[in-house]
């Protein structure tokens, strides 16, 4: 079961990082006063997903 979680987050590591990668390509294509703001967030939620994987292999 503590595989499978980890796993799983794993995968949801690399999804935020694509999510960082997607927004960089939006704010190179859409110029918007917006654009720091969304790679703030995209930035932050990465941030939380390796505390959540860290939360979770220190509990498992």
């Amino acid at each position: 079961m503590k595989v499978l979680i980890l796993s799983t987050i794993g995968v949801y590591i690399v999804f935020a990082f694509i999510v960082i990668r997607q927004v960089a390509m939006m704010r190179n294509t859409l110029k918007t006063p917006l654009g720091s703001i969304w790679n703030s967030l995209a930035v932050l939620h990465f941030i939380l997903v390796l505390v959540l994987f860290v939360v979770a292999l220190v509990i498992l």
